[in-house]
């Protein structure tokens, strides 16, 4: 999963899994190119599941000063 543009989350939870729901237990690398951000503060949640051999790159900005994410959490990833 490669995001070349900017991210900006809309929804409370949001989850990005390249093992499709545990089907791929290795998964694939997930790249966010040019930033991840929300809309409200402090709401919206993410979640990243890369499997065991998958990579999750965050190149760029993870919120901003005026609205930072709210929870980060890392189910799986050989690295991030």
């Amino acid at each position: 999963m490669v995001f070349n543009s900017p991210v900006v989350l809309t929804h409370a939870t949001t989850l990005f899994d390249s093992t499709n729901n545990g089907a791929l237990t290795t998964g694939a690398n997930i790249q966010f190119a040019n930033g991840l951000s929300g809309t409200t503060a402090n709401s919206q949640a993410v979640s990243f599941n890369a499997g065991t051999a998958g990579t999750v790159t965050l190149a760029g900005g993870v919120g901003t000063h005026a609205v930072p994410l709210g929870d980060l959490m890392l189910t799986n990833a050989q690295k991030f």
